[in-house]
Protein backbone atom coordinates (compact mmCIF):
# COMPACT_ATOMS: atom_id res chain seq x y z
CA UNK A 1 0.00 0.00 0.00
CA UNK A 2 2.78 2.59 1.21
CA UNK A 3 4.26 1.95 -2.42
CA UNK A 4 1.38 2.24 -4.52
CA UNK A 5 0.39 5.88 -2.38
CA UNK A 6 3.87 7.30 -2.86
CA UNK A 7 3.60 6.37 -6.61
CA UNK A 8 0.48 8.00 -6.65
CA UNK A 9 1.90 11.23 -4.63
CA UNK A 10 4.84 11.01 -7.45
CA UNK A 11 2.19 11.34 -9.71
CA UNK A 12 0.09 13.82 -8.66
CA UNK A 13 3.01 15.97 -7.45
CA UNK A 14 4.46 15.51 -11.40
CA UNK A 15 1.01 16.68 -12.69
CA UNK A 16 0.98 20.29 -10.94
CA UNK A 17 4.64 20.76 -12.26
CA UNK A 18 3.13 20.46 -16.27
CA UNK A 19 1.73 22.78 -18.40
CA UNK A 20 -0.77 20.77 -19.69
CA UNK A 21 -2.20 18.86 -16.65
CA UNK A 22 -4.36 15.67 -16.51
CA UNK A 23 -7.49 14.88 -15.00
CA UNK A 24 -6.35 13.24 -12.34
CA UNK A 25 -8.68 11.79 -9.54
CA UNK A 26 -8.20 12.14 -6.05
CA UNK A 27 -7.89 8.42 -4.23
CA UNK A 28 -6.87 9.73 -0.68
CA UNK A 29 -10.25 8.72 0.62
CA UNK A 30 -9.62 5.05 -0.79
CA UNK A 31 -6.17 4.98 0.91
CA UNK A 32 -7.08 5.88 4.19
CA UNK A 33 -10.09 3.38 3.91
CA UNK A 34 -7.72 0.54 2.90
CA UNK A 35 -5.41 1.54 5.74
CA UNK A 36 -8.12 1.60 8.60
CA UNK A 37 -9.28 -1.77 6.94
CA UNK A 38 -5.42 -3.08 7.24
CA UNK A 39 -5.22 -1.64 10.55
CA UNK A 40 -8.57 -3.27 12.09
CA UNK A 41 -6.98 -6.37 10.74
CA UNK A 42 -3.47 -6.42 12.47
CA UNK A 43 -5.45 -5.73 15.76
CA UNK A 44 -8.10 -8.45 14.93
CA UNK A 45 -4.84 -10.84 15.10
CA UNK A 46 -3.80 -9.61 18.18
CA UNK A 47 -6.85 -10.09 20.05
CA UNK A 48 -6.61 -13.43 18.59
CA UNK A 49 -9.65 -13.33 16.19
CA UNK A 50 -8.00 -15.62 13.40
CA UNK A 51 -10.95 -16.00 11.58
CA UNK A 52 -12.28 -12.27 11.72
CA UNK A 53 -8.62 -11.33 10.83
CA UNK A 54 -8.26 -13.74 7.78
CA UNK A 55 -11.59 -11.91 6.54
CA UNK A 56 -10.36 -8.46 6.91
CA UNK A 57 -6.98 -8.91 5.13
CA UNK A 58 -9.15 -10.52 1.97
CA UNK A 59 -11.54 -7.21 1.99
CA UNK A 60 -8.43 -5.03 2.11
CA UNK A 61 -6.28 -7.03 -0.38
CA UNK A 62 -10.15 -6.84 -2.60
CA UNK A 63 -10.06 -3.13 -1.77
CA UNK A 64 -6.64 -2.50 -2.88
CA UNK A 65 -6.98 -4.67 -6.26
CA UNK A 66 -9.77 -2.27 -6.93
CA UNK A 67 -7.11 0.96 -6.33
CA UNK A 68 -4.81 -0.34 -8.55
CA UNK A 69 -7.28 -0.92 -11.26
CA UNK A 70 -8.94 2.54 -10.55
CA UNK A 71 -5.68 3.99 -11.20
CA UNK A 72 -4.76 2.57 -14.31
CA UNK A 73 -7.44 2.91 -15.59
CA UNK A 74 -7.37 6.44 -14.81
CA UNK A 75 -3.95 7.00 -16.48
CA UNK A 76 -5.05 4.60 -19.63
CA UNK A 77 -8.13 7.23 -20.03
CA UNK A 78 -5.76 10.09 -19.54
CA UNK A 79 -2.68 9.33 -22.04
CA UNK A 80 -5.43 8.46 -24.91
CA UNK A 81 -7.27 11.82 -24.12
CA UNK A 82 -3.84 13.67 -24.16
CA UNK A 83 -3.09 11.36 -26.98
CA UNK A 84 -5.87 12.43 -29.32
CA UNK A 85 -5.24 16.54 -28.05
CA UNK A 86 -1.59 16.70 -28.94
CA UNK A 87 -2.74 14.77 -32.57
CA UNK A 88 -5.56 17.81 -33.08
CA UNK A 89 -2.73 20.00 -31.94
CA UNK A 90 -0.36 18.91 -34.43
CA UNK A 91 -2.04 18.45 -37.04
CA UNK A 92 -3.65 22.33 -36.49
CA UNK A 93 0.10 23.32 -36.90
CA UNK A 94 1.15 21.51 -39.68
CA UNK A 95 -2.02 22.69 -41.59
CA UNK A 96 -1.09 26.62 -40.83
CA UNK A 97 2.71 25.93 -41.32
CA UNK A 98 1.91 24.47 -44.63
CA UNK A 99 -0.81 27.65 -45.65
CA UNK A 100 1.78 30.41 -44.76
CA UNK A 101 4.24 28.50 -46.95
CA UNK A 102 2.09 28.20 -49.90
CA UNK A 103 1.22 32.00 -49.51
CA UNK A 104 5.52 32.75 -49.15
CA UNK A 105 5.67 30.64 -52.48
CA UNK A 106 2.85 32.42 -54.36
CA UNK A 107 4.21 35.77 -53.29
CA UNK A 108 7.71 34.73 -53.55
CA UNK A 109 6.70 33.66 -57.80
CA UNK A 110 4.34 36.80 -58.21
CA UNK A 111 6.89 39.18 -57.42
CA UNK A 112 8.94 37.84 -60.85
CA UNK A 113 6.89 40.00 -62.77
CA UNK A 114 6.54 42.96 -60.37
CA UNK A 115 9.67 45.85 -60.56
CA UNK A 116 10.38 48.13 -58.24
CA UNK A 117 8.20 51.23 -59.43
CA UNK A 118 5.32 48.73 -60.02
CA UNK A 119 1.98 49.99 -57.97
CA UNK A 120 2.15 46.31 -57.14
CA UNK A 121 5.38 46.46 -55.40
CA UNK A 122 3.45 48.01 -52.10
CA UNK A 123 0.84 45.64 -52.57
CA UNK A 124 3.37 42.54 -52.31
CA UNK A 125 5.11 44.72 -49.52
CA UNK A 126 1.31 44.32 -47.47
CA UNK A 127 0.70 41.06 -48.56
CA UNK A 128 4.36 39.82 -47.28
CA UNK A 129 3.93 41.39 -43.57
CA UNK A 130 0.53 39.97 -43.43
CA UNK A 131 2.31 36.78 -44.36
CA UNK A 132 4.96 37.33 -41.27
CA UNK A 133 1.80 37.98 -39.01
CA UNK A 134 0.21 35.12 -39.85
CA UNK A 135 3.49 32.94 -38.61
CA UNK A 136 3.80 34.90 -35.44
CA UNK A 137 0.38 33.62 -34.35
CA UNK A 138 1.47 30.63 -35.14
CA UNK A 139 5.06 30.63 -33.64
CA UNK A 140 3.08 30.61 -29.88
CA UNK A 141 1.90 27.05 -30.54
CA UNK A 142 5.27 26.24 -31.65
CA UNK A 143 6.97 27.60 -28.92
CA UNK A 144 4.30 25.79 -26.04
CA UNK A 145 4.62 23.07 -28.50
CA UNK A 146 8.55 22.76 -27.85
CA UNK A 147 8.70 23.64 -24.08
CA UNK A 148 6.82 20.50 -22.99
CA UNK A 149 8.82 17.84 -25.20
CA UNK A 150 12.78 18.22 -25.18
CA UNK A 151 13.83 16.25 -27.91
CA UNK A 152 12.73 19.13 -30.59
CA UNK A 153 12.89 21.92 -28.23
CA UNK A 154 16.33 23.20 -30.01
CA UNK A 155 15.19 22.16 -33.43
CA UNK A 156 11.70 23.80 -33.64
CA UNK A 157 13.41 26.93 -31.79
CA UNK A 158 16.45 27.40 -34.31
CA UNK A 159 13.90 27.12 -37.28
CA UNK A 160 12.05 30.09 -35.79
CA UNK A 161 14.48 32.44 -35.16
CA UNK A 162 15.46 31.80 -38.76
CA UNK A 163 12.40 32.50 -40.23
CA UNK A 164 12.29 35.84 -38.09
CA UNK A 165 15.42 36.39 -39.25
CA UNK A 166 14.78 36.22 -43.00
CA UNK A 167 11.06 37.83 -42.42
CA UNK A 168 13.15 40.79 -41.06
CA UNK A 169 15.60 40.92 -43.93
CA UNK A 170 12.83 40.60 -46.55
CA UNK A 171 11.29 43.96 -45.02
CA UNK A 172 14.51 45.68 -44.98
CA UNK A 173 15.41 44.60 -48.85
CA UNK A 174 11.61 45.71 -49.37
CA UNK A 175 12.83 49.26 -48.10
CA UNK A 176 15.73 49.13 -50.23
CA UNK A 177 13.87 48.18 -53.83
CA UNK A 178 16.47 44.88 -53.71
CA UNK A 179 14.14 42.58 -55.36
CA UNK A 180 16.83 39.54 -56.08
CA UNK A 181 17.52 39.71 -52.28
CA UNK A 182 14.37 39.72 -51.33
CA UNK A 183 13.51 36.55 -53.67
CA UNK A 184 16.53 34.78 -51.40
CA UNK A 185 14.93 35.26 -48.10
CA UNK A 186 11.30 34.74 -49.05
CA UNK A 187 13.01 31.14 -49.91
CA UNK A 188 15.26 31.12 -46.74
CA UNK A 189 11.73 31.17 -45.11
CA UNK A 190 9.59 28.71 -47.50
CA UNK A 191 12.41 26.27 -46.71
CA UNK A 192 12.58 26.91 -42.71
CA UNK A 193 9.02 26.63 -43.10
CA UNK A 194 9.15 22.98 -44.74
CA UNK A 195 11.99 21.76 -42.38
CA UNK A 196 9.19 22.43 -39.39
CA UNK A 197 6.49 20.92 -41.51
CA UNK A 198 7.90 17.40 -42.75
CA UNK A 199 9.35 17.30 -39.01
CA UNK A 200 5.56 17.22 -37.89
CA UNK A 201 4.12 15.70 -40.04
CA UNK A 202 6.58 12.76 -39.69
CA UNK A 203 5.83 12.78 -35.81
CA UNK A 204 1.77 13.13 -36.74
CA UNK A 205 2.06 10.31 -38.96
CA UNK A 206 3.93 8.26 -36.09
CA UNK A 207 1.76 9.21 -34.05
CA UNK A 208 -1.16 7.89 -36.33
CA UNK A 209 0.51 4.81 -36.35
CA UNK A 210 0.67 3.76 -32.80
CA UNK A 211 -3.06 4.36 -32.36
CA UNK A 212 -3.79 1.65 -35.61
CA UNK A 213 -1.65 -0.51 -33.63
CA UNK A 214 -3.00 0.00 -30.10
CA UNK A 215 -6.48 -0.68 -31.95
CA UNK A 216 -5.59 -3.47 -33.41
CA UNK A 217 -5.04 -2.74 -37.31
CA UNK A 218 -0.80 -3.18 -37.59
CA UNK A 219 -1.37 -3.77 -41.48
CA UNK A 220 -2.81 -0.34 -42.10
CA UNK A 221 0.51 1.01 -40.68
CA UNK A 222 2.98 -0.22 -43.13
CA UNK A 223 4.68 2.95 -44.68
CA UNK A 224 7.82 2.53 -47.09
CA UNK A 225 8.59 6.08 -47.27
CA UNK A 226 9.33 6.20 -43.41
CA UNK A 227 11.76 3.12 -42.93
CA UNK A 228 14.32 3.46 -40.22
CA UNK A 229 14.34 5.48 -37.01
CA UNK A 230 12.94 8.89 -38.41
CA UNK A 231 11.44 11.17 -36.00
CA UNK A 232 9.54 10.28 -32.04
CA UNK A 233 6.24 10.16 -32.23
CA UNK A 234 4.51 12.21 -28.97
CA UNK A 235 4.46 9.69 -26.87
CA UNK A 236 8.14 8.84 -27.31
CA UNK A 237 9.20 12.45 -26.86
CA UNK A 238 7.55 12.00 -23.24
Amino acid sequence: LKKIQEKYNETMKKNESIEKKMNLQDFNNKFEDIKNSMDESSQEIKDGSKNKSKKQMQKSSDKLDDLQQSMQSMIKKNKSQQHEEDESQLRQILDNLLTVSFEQEELETNLNSISFSDPKYISSLNKQIEISESFSLIKDSLYSLAKRQPSINKTVTDEIKNINSNFKKIKDSYDERNISQIHINQRFVMMHLNNLALMFAEILNNMQNQSQQKSGNPSQCKNPKNKGKGSPSMTEMK
